[in-house]
């Protein structure tokens, strides 16, 4: 059991250094403020959009979760473009041995007016990461999160 746990944990650390490669180098050192770019540069939004994507980040959690974290969230890392917002989950260990902090990633779309969520691991998640434009979330980022499940689909098993 606690195998399995690492494991899911290691999978899910690696691919939040992967996002974050992509996600958090280009803003680094940058105010999450609206920064004057060319529209296909990806873009930090303001503050108003990134409170209206954290409120809905932490909506979707509580859902995908089924209840309210007691441990709480930290939402980061949010980049935005062309409607498209992606970034991290971090949800806090709980006080007690052997707890482990979680991650995960999500992918955010504008529609009318209001941002829907998707989760890493989710079909919905699935499914919007081969819409995302590639200035967010670049092509060889999309083919590492294409995955079922967070043990993967079992084919490294042998029989």
């Amino acid at each position: 059991m606690k195998r399995i746990q690492l494991r899911r944990m290691l999978a899910v650390i690696t691919r939040v250094v992967v996002a974050l490669m992509f996600v958090a180098l280009p803003t680094r050192g940058r105010a999450a403020q609206d920064i004057t770019t060319r529209s296909q540069e990806t873009t930090i939004s303001s503050p108003d959009s990134i409170d209206g994507i954290t409120r809905a980040v932490e909506q979707a959690t509580i859902e995908y979760f089924g209840q309210a974290l007691e441990t709480g969230l930290v939402i980061s890392n949010i980049t935005t473009t062309q409607g498209w917002a992606f970034g991290t989950i971090g949800i806090r260990a709980a006080a007690v041995e052997g707890a482990a902090p979680e991650g995960l990633l999500f992918l955010a779309r504008q529609m009318t007016g209001d941002w829907q969520v998707a989760i890493e691991y989710t079909p919905e998640f699935q499914t919007w990461i081969a819409y995302v434009p590639d200035q967010l979330v670049p092509q060889a980022t999309k083919a590492t999160l294409r995955v079922t499940t967070p043990n993967g689909n079992g084919s490294a098993q042998s029989l």
